[in-house]
């Protein structure tokens, strides 16, 4: 749900109602209390490691580490978390396909 209202909340308005349909083929997480008191812990180790990052970045850092997922995505905030954490990124290998082991 964070990653939804991020695209949605940021979307043109032209760009809304197709980026809607796309979201409705997804499966949905709701987040839970317990999600945020993780995050909130999380938020915490990594402030002691001295890394800053956005809250919603950390919420779904969180929730795919409870989860047991990786994590979609090309932000600056991901890759460096994954430094810290046992937080595993998708890269996309050639054409797109998933390259097993370059994980970190």
């Amino acid at each position: 749900s964070p990653v939804r209202l991020e695209v949605l909340g940021g979307a043109r308005p032209a760009e809304r109602a197709a980026l809607g349909q796309y979201f409705s083929v997804i499966p949905y997480r709701q987040i839970t209390h317990s999600d945020w008191e993780r995050a909130i812990s999380l938020a915490w180790k990594l402030q002691a490691r001295g890394l800053t990052c956005p809250w919603m970045d950390v919420l779904i850092a969180s929730v795919a580490l409870h989860e047991g997922t990786r994590v979609y995505a090309v932000d600056k905030h991901f890759r460096a978390m994954a430094e810290i954490l046992p937080l595993s990124l998708y890269r996309p290998g050639y054409n797109g396909s998933y390259s097993p082991g370059e994980e970190t």
